[in-house]
C-alpha cells in the first residue's frame, strides 16, 4: 500500500494538490469498486489530524496515468523500493525484549484511553527497529479539532477550561497525572466512556506520556447541546 503523503513525496507535488487529484479523479470514476482509494488520517507537524488517502498499486497506477511521464516514472519507482523492502529479510530482536515492549504499548493504551493512530505510533515504535511492517495510516471516524478552534468556530461562551469541567461532570472526560521532569506531577485530560463517541485521545506531541483530547468536528454542535444542558 502506498499513502498520498508517500506519492506527494515521491513526486514532489504538495499533499494537498495530490488529494484534490483523487478526488477529481473518484468524481470521473464510474466503477469505484474496483479500486481502494480508502480515506484515512495522519498527524501533522501539530499533531492534527488531517486526512489522506491509502492506495493500492492499482489505485496508484491510475493516478499516475493522469501525471506526465516523469511523475509517473517517479510512482513505479518508488513501488519499486517498496516491493523491494518488502522482500528484504529482517533480523529478529529478542524476543522478552519485545514481549516486554508489547505488553508496556497495551498498559498505555488502555491506560490512556489511545486512540487508533495513537495506537499505531506505538505498534511503529516497536515494529519499525524489527523491521516489519506498519500502516501509515488508520482509519478515519471524522475530521478531529481541539476544543479552543471548535469553541470558536461555534462561538461558545465556554473557555476551553469550561468546556473541560463540564466534560468532566458529565463522566466524558477524566483527569490523570504524571511525573514531572522537576519532581512534581502534571496534570492532563482523557475522554473516557460516552465521551469516546464525540472525540479521541491522541498522544500529545509536546509529552509522549500524557494525552490530548480532541473533537470530530461534525459532532462538536452534538456535544455542546448536551453540556449545555441542565
Amino acid at each position: 500500500m502506498m499513502t498520498s503523503l508517500q506519492i506527494a513525496d515521491a513526486t514532489g507535488r504538495q499533499h494537498k494538490n495530490v488529494m484534490r487529484d483523487i478526488r477529481n479523479l473518484l468524481e470521473q470514476l464510474e466503477d469505484k469498486a474496483e479500486f481502494n482509494f480508502e480515506l484515512g488520517t495522519y498527524q501533522d507537524a501539530n499533531g492534527q489530524s488531517r486526512p489522506c488517502y491509502l492506495l493500492t498499486k492499482k489505485d496508484s497506477l491510475l493516478l499516475a496515468s493522469g501525471y506526465d511521464a516523469n511523475l509517473r516514472a517517479k510512482i513505479i519507482n518508488r513501488w519499486e523500493e517498496l516491493e523491494t523492502e518488502k522482500r528484504t529479510p529482517t533480523r529478529r530482536v529478542a524476543g522478552p525484549k519485545v514481549a516486554d515492549r508489547i505488553r508496556a504499548a497495551k498498559f498505555l493504551a488502555s491506560f490512556l484511553n489511545l486512540n487508533e493512530s495513537s495506537k499505531l505510533l506505538l505498534a511503529k515504535s516497536i515494529a519499525d527497529p524489527l523491521g516489519l511492517p506498519t500502516p501509515d495510516y488508520t482509519p478515519s471516524k471524522g475530521i478531529l479539532r481541539s476544543c479552543a478552534e471548535l469553541l470558536k468556530e461555534h462561538a461558545a461562551p465556554l473557555s476551553p477550561q469550561q468546556f473541560n469541567q463540564r466534560m468532566i461532570q458529565r463522566g466524558y472526560m477524566v483527569e490523570l497525572t504524571r511525573p514531572s521532569s522537576k519532581g512534581g506531577v502534571k496534570k492532563f485530560k482523557s475522554i473516557v466512556a460516552d465521551g469516546l463517541q464525540y472525540g479521541e485521545n491522541q498522544v500529545n506531541p509536546n509529552n509522549p506520556k500524557s494525552t490530548q483530547p480532541l473533537y470530530y468536528a461534525d459532532k462538536f454542535g452534538e456535544l455542546m447541546d448536551i453540556l449545555s444542558a441542565n
